[in-house]
């Protein structure tokens, strides 16, 4: 009876291993979507297996699906409390939330009380790129104010890079806008007197973190990446619209914001420059792991980031 029990159990034993050494053979390779799916199958078969649960969080976090990753690896803590590394993992994953919204409801008072936004809830990732689109009046540059915190007067409660922005005061987001949020808008809003070093400089020698020499440095990389070499001192009137918006984008990047926020940031430009515009902040999410949220009214820019929020009389209908 026992040689037939060992019959029986090593095969099972010997196919489990498998799939876990090929599930690791696979986020070696960088195949993250397949070993996500072998693991997907192994933890329904083998709902107790730590090694599969910590497998399949890792496959889910490679490919930035935190939410995902955070369930596997709270089974991990829950189940095994003393094991460190299971605890920087959930930690970790935890941590690449870039921006929390829960049950946002906004409400405007003109000539009587109307709700602009209704029940509003969503994550974005670190690294992502969201589009928020929908029609005028469906509440999309309302939301962005909320996000951006400069208007606090709403129910519900929104956190950036870990922190809750709601319920501080006016100054301590002033401080906190400056050195976790960048802002591209439709309008460039460049100093036309100042050199574009000058200009991308602003929002750092306002934080006063760096030395202006370290702050001049960086700028000058900033305009570099952007493939603007060689303009660090042009002055901000000499150049054309789509310049013009790359310098705005690297004084959005200066002081290496946790959330990039675009109030249609290419409402204003041609074709040409719209998809360059759009390379950089795709650069900037999948290469640099930026996080752009972008207000836009261009379906083709929506419909090529990662993820689109569309809102309708103040609700998310898709997402």
């Amino acid at each position: 009876m026992k040689y037939l029990y060992l019959f029986l159990i090593c095969p099972l034993f010997a196919f489990s291993q498998s799939k876990i050494v090929e599930a690791e053979q696979l986020i070696v390779k960088k195949q993250f979507s397949k070993a996500e799916q072998v693991m997907i199958t192994y933890v329904a078969q083998n709902p107790n297996d730590l090694k599969g649960i910590e497998l399949l969080g890792d496959a889910y976090g490679y490919q930035k699906k935190w939410d995902n990753a955070i369930i596997n690896y709270k089974k991990l803590v829950d189940t095994k409390p003393d094991i460190a590394n299971y605890h920087y993992k959930y930690g970790g994953a935890l941590g690449m939330k870039a921006l929390s919204v829960n049950k946002i409801n906004k409400y405007f008072y003109v000539a009587q009380k109307f709700q602009v936004l209704k029940e509003v809830n969503f994550d974005i990732n670190q690294g992502e790129f969201v589009s928020i689109i929908g029609k005028s009046g469906s509440g999309k540059s309302t939301l962005l104010y909320l996000l951006s915190t400069m208007d606090t007067d709403y129910e519900g409660a929104i956190s950036i890079n870990g922190t809750t922005v709601t319920g501080k005061s006016q100054n301590e987001l002033a401080a906190f806008r400056n050195a976790h949020i960048g802002f591209v808008f439709q309008f460039h809003y460049l100093l036309p007197e100042f050199s574009l070093v000058e200009n991308i400089m602003l929002p750092a020698l306002k934080l006063k973190l760096k030395s202006k020499e370290e702050i001049e440095h960086r700028a000058v990389e900033l305009l570099g990446m952007l493939d603007m070499k060689g303009t660090e001192l042009k002055k901000a009137a000499a150049i054309s619209g789509g310049q013009a918006q790359r310098v705005a984008i690297a004084r959005a990047l200066i002081n290496d914001p946790a959330v990039i926020m675009g109030d249609e940031p290419t409402g204003n430009l041609d074709s040409r420059n719209t998809a360059i515009v759009f390379d950089i902040f795709k650069e900037l999410a999948h290469n640099k792991g930026q996080t752009i949220i972008a207000v836009t009214h261009d379906d083709e820019f929506a419909q090529k980031s990662d993820r689109i929020i569309e809102l309708k009389d103040g609700k998310i209908i898709n997402e």
